[in-house]
């Protein structure tokens, strides 16, 4: 929870009063797809992305008299530094061509062209919402 929520938490209470100032502005919360599954062995994950949508929710409806939008983009699998050798594995490989719609992780330019897509757009109406980046994941049975 510390550093999913009380980090995200912390730097969106930090932000507002620049973005008050300045007259209205845009925050992107990162959550996860893992916020709306029940996984076995991630609960404080699960939860403490699931606190991050709720967050965003709260905050966009607090904050939107200041004109600042809060927004979560919640990623599925997608392929770091971190997690590239273990995703590159045959047997990882072949299980998310069945799980994912698109048949692979999704890779980290294309959360970053999504997020800084949020901002050159600058969609006034949209904010307090959950934008799913999972590759059809999350709603695939």
């Amino acid at each position: 929870m510390s550093l999913n929520m009380t980090a995200t938490m912390v730097a969106c209470r930090e932000s507002y009063p620049l973005l008050k100032a300045a007259g209205g502005g845009t925050i992107v919360n990162i959550g996860s797809f893992f916020d709306k599954l029940g996984v076995a062995e991630n609960i404080a994950y699960c939860a403490s992305k699931a606190a991050v949508g709720a967050l965003t929710r709260c905050l966009a409806v607090e904050w939107a008299k200041d004109d600042i939008r809060v927004l979560n983009v919640a990623p599925g699998y997608i392929e770091t530094d971190l997690n590239r050798d273990f995703l590159a594995r045959e047997k990882v490989k072949a299980w998310l061509g069945r799980r994912v719609p698109v048949a692979r992780a999704g890779q980290a330019q294309e959360v970053a062209r999504l997020v800084g897509s949020i901002f050159a757009e600058n969609i006034k109406f949209l904010t307090g919402e959950t934008i799913y980046l999972d590759g059809g994941q999350g709603m695939n049975h």
